[in-house]
């Protein structure tokens, strides 16, 4: 066994595994071996796999197949009291990444994953959000990778570059610092990580004898040079290269990011039934080979956490799978960062609270929090008000000299009333103080400062507060002018029963 998990070897073996849990049915004794239960397993994939994992390792695989997977440290470089609260019992959340990295990969490999060696660096190339809610419903949220956002330590950029942030402020920090900015984003505590590249992607859809997907392009198919998708209208079963490239595929599509995060949520749904029909004990055994040799998840994870969360999501209904997009304001945004034009995703600052507060509080399909007591966190009500009638103070407590200065002219710019500013005790979260009174006035300051934690002071008055910290949470300005938003999408919620064609 390695390091990564020392205490494994102590663990009692769960019943399902134990040599004498074997019954006698009909007169004749199983297998010395179990056949596994319907596999259901969670994969993060190049393009974030879910699959909902098996019941059960069969006896004898039990350490073999958990001394495959790969361990890192996410979690314990930044304090408790300074992440998000952490959901009420029974709830998960778990952060899913397709890993961009070539690094190790042979000629032949790149060849297949139609890709070059220096192409894709450490950054991430898919990042979903899976939360399992107290009562088994199942949310994925994906992220467009070009979403600008707050960094922390690294200012304000495409947050498929936290991963390589944090591996350039020390080996292996890469997922502790995307984790980190997914948490200060969407307010939501991340409970667990799990991750695989790309050649581990094409294994895991090898393994599975393919999926079926289906195109639906007014009979154009799906063809690109860029990823290397060749697929004719209608349905094709696909796998190795051809799965990889279908949940790739950016260049060509009338939405990019957001069509390809479609195209990866279609996949799931197609990963999720196949697993479902598969019967053959040794196409489960390669699966389970390849799954576990493929993944990297964060210390927390042993094999009996996996085991567990395996036995809870085995028999999870397709329709209680459910396949959300962060909200975007503009998918073709552009800036200047170091007197370079950068095109990226904009998100809809102000839909943020609202959309990830169910899963933040695991409340159901209830979009705002009950109201909360002093000095405590809570999502305030979507914004009703102007940034003209939102009185701010802004406190410097990032202990950087200026700072408190650059956020009031940026708050002034977007049009904010300031009303002072000075300095605070060195504090590591971003947070905006409010009345009850003036929720709705916070919610609105909340829309320019992405990633800044909400807390309820009965004792403030009229005027917000926005106290910095070290977290890198900053205002972003708005002033430039009103982006061209991307149409509402009115159609019912998408499910792994109703997921079927798309470009």
């Amino acid at each position: 066994m390695t390091g990564d998990l020392p205490e494994f070897g102590h663990y009692p073996l769960p019943p399902e595994l134990s040599p004498r849990g074997r019954r006698r049915t009909g007169g004749v004794s199983s297998p010395r071996v179990r056949r596994p239960h319907r596999l259901l397993t969670i994969v993060a994939g190049t393009l974030s796999v879910l699959v909902l994992a098996t019941s059960a390792f069969a006896y004898g695989y039990y350490e073999k197949l958990n001394g495959n997977i790969h361990r890192v440290k996410v979690f314990g470089y930044v304090a408790e009291k300074d992440r998000p609260t952490k959901a009420k019992d029974g709830a998960e959340n778990i952060l899913l990444v397709g890993s961009d990295t070539r690094e190790g990969l042979t000629p032949a490999e790149l060849a297949e994953a139609n890709t070059t060696g220096d192409g894709g660096g450490l950054n991430t190339d898919t990042i979903m959000l899976l939360h399992i809610s107290s009562d088994n419903q199942v949310t994925i949220v994906g992220f467009p990778r070009d979403s600008f956002v707050p960094i922390p330590g690294h200012g304000t950029f495409k947050i498929n570059s936290a991963f390589a942030d944090g591996e350039a402020e020390q080996k292996g920090g890469g997922p502790a610092k995307l984790t980190q900015t997914v948490e200060n984003l969407s307010g939501v505590h991340i409970d667990h990580y799990m991750q695989v590249n790309f050649v581990q992607f094409i294994a895991i859809s090898n393994a599975i004898g393919g999926v079926e997907v289906c195109i639906a392009n007014d009979g154009k198919g799906a063809h690109d040079n860029f990823s290397g998708i060749d697929l004719p209208e209608g349905l094709s079963t696909i796998k190795g290269a051809q799965a990889l490239a279908y949940v790739r595929q950016r260049h060509g599509l009338p939405r990019g990011d957001l069509d390809r995060i479609g195209r990866q949520q279609r996949f799931i749904t197609a990963m999720i039934k196949k697993v479902k029909t598969v019967r053959d004990p040794t196409t489960f055994n390669a699966l389970l080979q390849k799954v576990t040799s493929s993944l990297t998840v964060d210390q927390g994870l042993s094999g009996r956490a996996l085991i567990d969360l395996a036995n809870r999501l085995k028999d999870v209904d397709l329709n209680a799978v459910r396949f959300e997009t962060i909200p975007v304001a503009n998918i073709n945004a552009s800036t200047k960062v170091g007197g370079q034009n950068v095109s990226y995703v904009q998100l809809d600052t102000a839909k943020l609270p609202a959309f990830f507060a169910p899963i933040a509080n695991d409340q159901g399909d209830t979009a705002s929090a009950s109201p909360s007591a002093s000095g405590s966190a809570s999502k305030p009500a979507a914004p009703t008000v102007p940034p003209g009638s939102v009185s701010v103070k802004v406190l410097n407590g990032r202990g950087v000299s200026g700072a408190a200065g650059t956020a009031s002219t940026a708050l002034t710019k977007d049009g904010f009333v300031v009303a002072g500013s000075g300095n605070a005790a060195r504090t590591s979260k971003t947070t905006i103080s409010y009345s009850p009174a003036q929720a709705a006035a916070a919610a609105t300051l909340a829309s320019v400062v992405p990633g800044a934690t909400l807390v309820q002071d009965a004792a403030l008055g009229s005027t917000v507060t926005l106290t910095l910290g070290t977290d890198g949470i900053t205002v972003t300005t708005t002033a430039a002018g009103t982006p061209t938003p991307t149409p509402t999408d009115t159609t019912p919620p998408v499910t792994a029963a109703n997921n079927n064609c798309g470009v």
